[in-house]
């Protein structure tokens, strides 16, 4: 839509997808899907959280960008080839096992 109707350049729509999407997916992630609300501080999953937000905003960008503007992919599959890659390669991961990692069992 921002590409299409608003005339975006993808890479800006690509980025400000992103900023969106970061803060919708880490209350889905910490309350439900990892099922965190009761576990870890909120300030510390939110710095990690961060991170991991970093990354994924300059691989988001960055991969549909050389897709649609070297490769000549249209925008809207460029950048749904890229949330695959990553989500499953770099979002989920580090997620799972660093943003909201549960704390080990305590010993009997």
């Amino acid at each position: 839509m921002l590409v299409h109707v608003l005339t975006v350049e993808p890479a800006v729509a690509y980025a400000a997808v992103q900023f969106v999407a970061t803060v919708i997916t880490f209350t889905i992630n910490k309350y439900w899907a990892f099922d965190a609300g009761q576990t870890g501080s909120l300030h510390g999953q939110g710095l990690r959280a961060v991170v991991v937000f970093g990354g994924s905003l300059a691989l988001n960008t960055g991969i549909p960008s050389f897709f649609s503007y070297v490769l000549h992919v249209t925008p809207v599959v460029a950048f749904a080839i890229s949330q695959v890659l990553v989500y499953l390669g770099w979002n989920y991961p580090l997620n799972r096992l660093w943003v909201f990692k549960r704390p080990a069992p305590a010993a009997a």
